[in-house]
């Protein structure tokens, strides 16, 4: 395990002995270690030597952190692992539930799972425990439905993992002529509930029996269905079109009236080459897959592409709670025909992840600037992600952020303030003349956490106003900015970023499905600003 994935266990178990009602010392010294090993910065060499010297790592805290780095478990986690049943652990992962009030479920009401917490909270049960309150109950109910939705739905990037390898299998089969997914994967939706299959074969039985070995290890699928196969002649295959695309769209580009039957068109679907055909007969630009959504379609050329991408910002590294070099990094980016890229570890109020000193931010500017001459032409831009405090300042003085080539302001805490006070938070931060990029705006964790509560079209007039860039943060569980909020600020003439919040060189691929959010917004070369060159992204920055 890494240093990361240790702090996460550390932490778990200090929930869990608090669950179990071991003495508040042990709970204490297992939380605070877990913020400590994040803030190591040389983990190999602390490691090596017995964390001597690092306060609030003792012998017993080491031997447990010993078994998780050399053998990725350790007996003492399996044994609460084992004591206590995994739906109260489940519980843990509710939104407004920490450890404490956990415990109280478990030992007054006797709740062992999320499903008789619903079923508590339905019969108003909660209100008679110290520390419950309507408020609190109705917050859990709201966490519960995002726990069962992600019992039923996964990320775009997993869902077409898994596609992927049952298309494997399909073609394995000898009667499959051909077959492909579609639905909401084609459209590269940022969740699914549901994949779709498009087959030809001469016979369905190898098929059925295919899906019914199928494991259900991944939790994925609404109603126990993990696929949905339509089997159509070899020549049909454009019926790949219809099946693909959001209803209302097809409705929208196709219906003359809402009672016509759209599948009646399929009678001459012989005289079909391919899908494409079904736009020309209808007087209409082909539209890419990720653009058939319900939204008045606009005809684009110059779609932005990965392949028009000359550099990325949004990059974390070993200086705060990145697994890797800047060097490492910048050989994996000039691998990549980049020709930039923009480093901004987590400013200091981050203390979970580690965050940069002002003597780190000298050490690591030393740093970029000789890389920079070790790797000419290619350019290291310094930069932060900085904290928007809770009043909105930036994290740092204007001493210090006036040393950085450009700042990605983004929330890291403090998430359920009142509309105003959150609205009026981000666009003092926009209004910082030392904010370039406005990090994931919305705050959202696809499946986990909803966006905040602010008004975003008033915040949208700020950057614009401010002449800020707004990012799509392209890590699968926020693509933040979302396409829908894309579109409307694209409307505005916003400028955007697409980045992938890297935290390992594994962290880069993320960038493909940033570009996806921008492909179904509609986003031009023009409007993504990792198309610039670095000469031009100099003088952006400079202005």
């Amino acid at each position: 395990m890494d240093k990361k994935e240790i702090s996460e266990k550390l932490s778990l178990m200090s929930k869990l002995f608090e669950i179990k009602g071991e003495n508040s010392f042990k709970v204490k010294a297992f939380d605070n270690a877990s913020r400590i090993v994040l803030q190591i910065e040389d983990f190999e060499n602390s490691f090596n030597s017995g964390f001597i010297g690092i306060k609030g790592i003792g012998k017993s805290i080491s031997s447990v952190i010993d078994e998780f780095y050399t053998k990725g478990s350790s007996q003492v986690l399996d044994s609460l692992l084992l004591d206590i049943p995994k739906g109260v652990i489940d519980m843990l992962e509710l939104k407004g539930l920490g450890a404490k009030k956990v415990k109280i479920l478990y030992e007054e009401l006797g709740i062992t799972s999320v499903g008789e917490l619903e079923y508590a909270c339905n019969e108003n049960r909660l209100l008679i425990l110290k520390g419950f309150g309507e408020k609190t109950q109705t917050n859990i109910i709201k966490s519960i439905q995002m726990f069962k939705k992600r019992e039923t739905t996964i990320h775009y990037p997993y869902a077409k993992d898994r596609a992927l390898e049952l298309l494997k299998e399909l073609h394995k089969i000898k009667s499959v002529t051909k077959a492909a997914f579609t639905g909401d994967l084609r459209r590269k939706c940022e969740t699914l509930s549901l994949l779709q299959f498009v087959i030809s074969t001469g016979s369905t039985e190898d098929i059925i029996r295919l899906f019914n070995k199928v494991e259900h290890r991944d939790k994925m699928f609404i109603n126990g269905k993990e696929v949905e196969c339509l089997n159509v002649k070899a020549d049909n295959f454009p019926v790949l079109f219809y099946i693909c695309d959001n209803k209302d769209f097809n409705e929208i580009l196709f219906f003359t009236s809402a009672e016509e039957n759209f599948l009646s068109r399929f009678k001459n679907i012989d005289n079909f080459k391919n899908e494409k055909t079904f736009f020309t007969e209808n007087n209409s630009p082909y539209i890419i897959p990720e653009m058939r959504e319900n939204y008045n379609y606009q005809s684009y050329s110059g779609i932005i592409g990965y392949s028009q991408f000359k550099g990325v910002f949004h990059i974390h590294t070993t200086y705060s709670d990145g697994a890797d070099s800047i060097e490492d990094i910048v050989k994996e980016c000039i691998s990549r025909g980049f020709d930039y890229i923009g480093i901004s570890d987590h400013s200091k109020s981050a203390f979970y992840a580690n965050g940069l000193s002002e003597d780190a931010i000298k050490r690591q500017s030393d740093e970029i600037d000789e890389l920079n001459n070790k790797f000419y032409p290619f350019k290291i831009f310094k930069g932060v992600e900085s904290d928007i405090l809770r009043g909105g300042e930036l994290d740092y003085s204007d001493k210090i952020l006036e040393k950085f080539d450009f700042i990605i302001a983004s929330v890291h805490s403090s998430f359920n303030l009142p509309k105003g006070e959150m609205t009026d938070r981000l666009i003092k931060a926009v209004k910082n003349p030392y904010t370039t990029i406005i990090g994931h705006p919305t705050g959202r964790l696809l499946l986990y956490r909803e966006p905040y509560n602010f008004d975003f079209s008033k915040f949208l007039i700020a950057v614009k106003d401010n002449r800020k860039f707004i990012e799509i943060n392209a890590h699968p569980y926020r693509l933040d900015l979302s396409w829908q909020n894309c579109i409307e600020a694209k409307k505005l003439g916003i400028k955007f970023f697409i980045n992938p919040d890297a935290h390992t060189l594994e962290g880069f691929q993320y960038l493909k499905y940033g570009v996806n959010v921008a492909r179904k917004a509609g986003l031009l070369n023009n409007d993504v600003l990792n198309t610039l060159s670095s000469e031009d992204i100099v003088k952006l920055l400079k202005k």
